[in-house]
């Protein structure tokens, strides 16, 4: 239907289909597409990747978003820049154009497209932005598609691009979840010179409990632990507390998907991350909110997946060592 130009994180966009620039061999690249990864779940991606094998240059694959907020990713392999002298703006159409028909194919009504090859191959982000803008208005006329398509823009490469973007085309986007959460902490440390990010999270942590009139003891009693553990968790009493400890927390709270995650970033984890905290996410979008229950189905799918034991199973389900935030 329309082209929308937009700044913001494209992984957080509310589109069905996100377009990620690729590696043409069966690896992770650099930036986005490593992020991507992460966010949706390591093994999952590279799982589907796999299956996929290598894609040339101008190609475009489609895989499972897997936890993302978009249903489906689609792996476009961007040409790197080399002046201009060997293809590359044709290959750069070409990705726009495979990425939009596959879009087609797989029947969604909104892509995100990032600036393609602005990134680690270096095309120019005008001449890039250029490319993306008159290949996707023409792609849309010529096929007269009823897509919704976004391209969405880093905060630096709109900044660059302000005087060439039209008024009736840019859409100012909402601040993602994370984005907020670093605006509040400059906002804190600039008002609390004394205190730093460490503060900011164990604060950040108390008003998440706090929303609920509850004791240490009602919080253990409900999630299978003992009090001290709670009070220990509360008051930031340990720098690495018990992952499955802290996601038990969560759960009881009943907080949102986004809060889930911030809630774990407050203790130095990613999620959802391994398999059984997408199964959690899954069970929780199916309408099941109680932890016991979602404890029991957990169990009842993988005995060791359970939430309610202090000791951390996700090690015996996965190869992969859980990743701490290191900002």
């Amino acid at each position: 239907m329309a082209l929308h130009i937009i700044s913001g994180d494209i992984l957080k966009i509310d589109a069905e289909a996100i377009v990620i620039p690729a590696n043409p061999r069966v690896c992770v690249g650099r930036l986005l597409d490593k992020k991507a990864y992460e966010m949706a779940g390591f093994d999952e991606m590279m799982a589907a990747r796999r299956a996929i094998g290598e894609i040339s240059v101008g190609k475009a694959k489609v895989t499972p978003a897997f936890a993302l907020k978009a249903k489906y990713v689609i792996h476009a392999v961007t040409p790197p820049w080399t002046g201009g002298y060997s293809d590359e703006p044709r290959f750069l159409t070409d990705c726009f154009c495979n990425s939009l028909k596959l879009a087609t194919e797989i029947e969604v009504k909104s892509v995100a497209f990032p600036l393609l090859g602005a990134g680690s191959n270096r095309v120019p982000v005008l001449k890039a932005k250029t490319i993306a803008e008159d290949t996707i208005n023409g792609w849309l006329r010529s096929h007269k598609s009823q897509l919704d398509v976004y391209l969405v823009l880093v905060p630096a490469d709109f900044e660059l691009l302000k005087e060439h973007l039209n008024d009736d085309v840019y859409i100012n986007h909402e601040p993602t979840f994370e984005e907020k959460r670093e605006s509040e902490l400059k906002k804190y440390l600039k008002e609390h010179p004394q205190k730093n990010k460490a503060d900011f999270l164990k604060e950040r942590v108390q008003q998440y409990i706090n929303r609920f009139t509850l004791t240490n003891a009602e919080i253990a009693r409900a999630i299978l632990r003992s009090e001290s553990t709670i009070s220990r968790l509360k008051n930031g009493e340990t720098n690495s507390p018990n992952r499955n400890t802290v996601i038990s927390v969560a759960i009881y709270l009943k907080l949102s998907k986004e809060e889930r995650s911030d809630f774990m970033y407050c203790y130095g984890y990613v999620y959802p991350q391994f398999e059984m905290e997408f199964n959690v996410e899954e069970i929780i979008k199916s309408g099941i909110t109680d932890f016991i229950q979602i404890n029991n189905i957990l169990s009842e799918r993988n005995p060791h997946w359970i939430l309610s034991s202090d000791n951390d199973g996700i090690k015996k389900t996965s190869k992969t060592k859980a990743v701490k935030n290191k900002n």
